[in-house]
């Protein structure tokens, strides 16, 4: 045993460490702390970053009247709130802002609070940017206002008296909520996602992309329309109790989602869409002449299939087109189907709420109606 040992240490390579000096260990980033000695302002801004870096707030901040916050003038940079607060003054500007423009900035702002500032809570002007774990709120202006693309994740605008939310095209949104806004609540680019998304009481529509998918996302109690899709997709969504259409879509697939006790229609659709395996309940009802419908189209030619229609001024409502109507159920509704007789539209079979055969037909084509 021990001749095996010492064969073991004799082809081992060698014990003294390498001549010169030893390498440091790489250890976490540094970080700059905000304050007026590292991060010194001007006649615009209390604070400015002209150098990329990583940025930290070690204590909470009070704005001035007259300037904005912090203004990023640098790419690459980070800002972390640390858990403190930025709180504006009366008649102050932006809490953070970035004047930049160009294709990539690379800024990330994270973990705080920006609270009554005097315009916007954020307004970056350039592409690249994240921003995560930020609550904006109280604020004069926007709550975030970003030009170009960004990744808003685990993020909440409230109260602010214009737009909550405002992002550019090839963005993303996740996890965020945006309430009780003047305006808007989130407003989104072309080429977009929303996932996990909150909008609710806002002073117009809920949530509106311009073209992208949102999934997993509700819209409650906005002022005009819930959610606002055009060019895109909409799966498994909720819109609740606004005072318009609960979702309004253009050249869309939407599906499987909720539209329950909207002002109008619980899904309006226009142009080519395709709207499927959805679920509309007590829609309209709220302004004379009590015509709105569960889903209305008014498109040319949309595929609507597999919705569930209950209690709503009219069921189904489609206009002139070229639509096909199939394997919808409309229940109790004051008109189950509204219809014009260009679509194509399956076999309408006929039965009763209190039980009972609904008619002999069969097949996936069959629309039920239960009055």
């Amino acid at each position: 045993m021990l001749l095996i040992a010492n064969t073991e240490l004799s082809s081992a390579g060698p014990l003294e460490p390498p001549p010169g000096p030893v390498a440091p260990t790489p250890g976490p980033e540094s970080r700059i702390p905000i304050s007026p000695e590292t991060t010194p302002g001007d006649s615009e801004s209390l604070f400015r970053i002209t150098q990329p870096g990583s940025y930290i707030f070690q204590q909470s901040l009070v704005g001035v009247a007259g300037k904005h916050g912090l203004s990023i003038e640098t790419t690459d940079v980070t800002v972390d709130l640390n858990g403190f607060t930025f709180r504006g003054a009366v008649g102050s500007h932006d809490a953070i802002r970035s004047p930049l423009l160009g294709p990539r900035v690379n800024l990330r702002i994270q973990n705080g609070t920006l609270t009554d500032w005097g315009e916007d809570g954020i307004d970056i002007r350039t592409n690249t940017v994240t921003i995560s774990n930020i609550r904006v709120q109280n604020c004069g202006g926007a709550g975030i206002q970003v030009n170009g693309s960004a990744t808003l994740l685990s993020t909440v605008s409230s109260a602010n008296d214009a737009c909550g939310i405002t992002v550019g095209q090839g963005s993303r949104i996740a996890d965020c909520i945006s309430e009780d806004n003047a305006d808007f609540g989130i407003v989104v680019g072309s080429g977009s996602t929303i996932s996990g998304s909150i909008a609710s009481g806002n002073g117009d529509w809920g949530i509106l992309l311009q073209g992208g998918s949102i999934t997993h996302s509700t819209a409650s109690q906005n002022a005009l329309e819930g959610i606002v899709v055009m060019r895109g997709s909409v799966t498994n969504c909720v819109a609740n109790s606004n005072e318009q259409a609960g979702f309004q879509v253009s050249d869309t697939i939407i599906s499987g989602c909720t539209a329950n006790n909207n002002g109008w229609d619980g899904i309006l659709a226009e142009g080519s869409c395709t709207i499927r395996s959805n679920f509309c309940r007590n829609n309209g009802s709220r302004v004379m002449p009590f015509n709105f419908a569960g889903i209305r189209v008014q498109g040319t030619v949309c595929f609507v299939e597999k919705n569930n229609c209950i209690g709503n001024d009219i069921g189904i409502k489609i206009g002139f087109g070229l639509s096909t109507i199939a394997g919808n159920i409309c229940a109790v509704n004051g008109v189950n189907y509204q219809l014009d007789s260009k679509n194509v539209i399956g076999e309408i079979v006929s039965g009763f709420s209190d039980g009972g055969s609904i008619g002999q037909g069969t097949g996936s084509w069959i629309n039920i109606s239960i009055e």
